[in-house]
């Protein structure tokens, strides 16, 4: 359930959005809080039932970096038997999704919370991309921040802002 999910979304989290080379911390949904260039516009829901998400979106055009985030809107029990496996399998879904790699994933505390990070290396219109992700598990709900590059093309490096910002990702 989590793997069709996490695909869902993240043809979703991909669309464009605006641009600004700055990057500060944003209140999202009144949920939870993030780093974006600007401030981060919703771009809808997917999913169904408990398992519904809504994705936020801003792009930095300048240096070519997306930054995304969502949310599952209702509290849901999990069917994996932990929350390690049920962050796995979210991770997963995305990976599948988007028929790339998974080239790091890290199983930890995020803020206090049971969380993951990961980085997925993938084909985007048949260029290369990567995206840079943290998720949280807290209170029955799935929340996910991520930033997306394009080697050679991006002014930036993903990795790098997103090593830098991560620690901005807090549910409250």
């Amino acid at each position: 359930m989590l793997k069709a999910l996490s695909s869902t979304i993240f043809g979703l989290l991909l669309v464009i959005g605006l641009a600004n080379a700055e990057v500060s911390v944003y209140n999202v949904d009144g949920r939870f809080e993030a780093a974006f260039p600007s401030s981060p516009q919703i771009i809808g829901e997917a999913g169904a039932g408990d398992f519904r998400m809504r994705g936020f979106n801003s792009t930095d055009q300048t240096n070519l970096i997306s930054y995304t985030a969502s949310y599952q809107l209702k509290p849901a029990k999990l069917s994996e038997p932990t929350i390690e496996d049920a962050l796995r399998d979210f991770v997963n879904g995305q990976v599948l999704v988007v028929k790339g790699k998974l080239v790091h994933q890290s199983i930890g505390s995020l803020g206090g919370k049971p969380g993951v990070q990961f980085i997925i290396a993938f084909e985007y219109s048949g260029i290369p991309a990567r995206k840079y992700g943290a998720s949280i598990h807290y209170d029955g709900r799935f929340y996910q921040w991520t930033i997306q590059d394009i080697p050679g093309i991006s002014k930036q490096d993903g990795l790098a802002l997103f090593k830098e910002y991560v620690k901005y990702f807090r549910v409250k």
